[in-house]
C-alpha cells in the first residue's frame, strides 16, 4: 500500500482496478466562475434519458480491469447508455478509453436524474390540479342529480 500525505495531481488518466475508498467526498469542479455557454437540460429531456436507462447487475469478464472483484455490480451497459442520451449529453457522460472501450461518468448523470425528478414532480403537480378540477366536475354533476331526483319526486307526488 501507497500511502501520500499530500496532493497527488494527475494529469491525464488515472486508472484504479478495484474500488477507491476515501473518508471524504470526491469533488468536481463545479463553479460558476468556471464555466460559459451554461444551457439548462430539458426536463423532458431528462426524464427520456432516465426512462431509456436500463439498470443491470452483472460480473466483470477476465479481461475487465476491475476482474479481480468477483462480486455482483451494479450498473448500466455503456453502449446502452450512450445510445439514450441525446449528442448534448454524451461528451460529458461517455468516456472512450484508449483501447476503444467505453467508461460511464456516473457522477454526472445525477444532473440528468435531479431534471427527471423536476419534470417527474412538475407532472404530479398537473395531475393534481387535473385530479381537482375532476372532482369539483363530479360533485357539480352529483349536485345536478339530487336536484333532479327531487323534482322527479315532486313531479311523482302529485
Amino acid at each position: 500500500a501507497v500511502t501520500l500525505s499530500s496532493t497527488l495531481a494527475v494529469t491525464g488518466v488515472a486508472t484504479f482496478s478495484s474500488t477507491v475508498y476515501t473518508p471524504g467526498a470526491a469533488v468536481s469542479s463545479s463553479d460558476m466562475r468556471w464555466k460559459r455557454n451554461v444551457t439548462e437540460v430539458a426536463p423532458e429531456v431528462a426524464m427520456d434519458v432516465v426512462l431509456a436507462l436500463r439498470p443491470v447487475t452483472y460480473y466483470w469478464t477476465e479481461d475487465a480491469p476491475g476482474a479481480s472483484d468477483k462480486k455482483s455490480q451494479l450498473g448500466f451497459i455503456a453502449q446502452e447508455t450512450e445510445a439514450a442520451l441525446p449528442s448534448a449529453l454524451k461528451d460529458g457522460i461517455v468516456d472512450v478509453s484508449v483501447d476503444g472501450f467505453l467508461g460511464l461518468k456516473y457522477s454526472r448523470l445525477a444532473p440528468v436524474l435531479v431534471g427527471a425528478a423536476k419534470k417527474s414532480s412538475a407532472d404530479l403537480a398537473l395531475t393534481k390540479e387535473d385530479l381537482a378540477a375532476t372532482k369539483e366536475e363530479l360533485n357539480a354533476l352529483k349536485d345536478t342529480v339530487r336536484r333532479l331526483s327531487a323534482a322527479l319526486d315532486v313531479m311523482a307526488a302529485r
